[in-house]
């Protein structure tokens, strides 16, 4: 495998866990590299995946936005939730909702955004 991948660049290939891990030590065309993969051993899947060290981590983790709170579950979650209502008590907080959840469905539609990744 060493050999068929160095025409494209350098690479360290290692086997753990009964997986083969290709790490590349230098540019390369990914699109060629699966193709050779795939034509020359049959290999079907490919995960990329991205190794940085703890340093790297760090420097990543202090640019993301901190959020006020600790999750969605510390927001979201009611203060003594009802882990197993029964049907009544059900209808009985659906007609709580009446008139008040219809404007909360409205204004997330209006202001619904979809952010692409790349």
């Amino acid at each position: 495998m060493r050999q068929r991948l160095k025409a494209i660049g350098n690479f360290e290939v290692r086997r753990e866990y009964g997986r083969i891990f290709v790490a590349a030590k230098s540019y390369f065309d990914y699109d060629e590299a699966v193709n050779r993969l795939t034509k020359i051993f049959g290999i079907s899947g490919v995960c990329p995946v991205m190794e940085i060290d703890s340093l790297e981590y760090k420097d990543i983790s202090e640019g993301v936005i901190k959020l006020p709170y600790e999750d969605c579950c510390t927001i979201f979650v009611a203060k003594h939730p009802v882990t197993k209502p029964t049907l009544e008590q059900i209808k009985k907080s659906e007609e709580n909702l009446v008139g008040i959840i219809e404007p909360l469905y409205e204004t997330a539609l209006e202001t619904a955004e979809v952010v692409y990744l790349k």
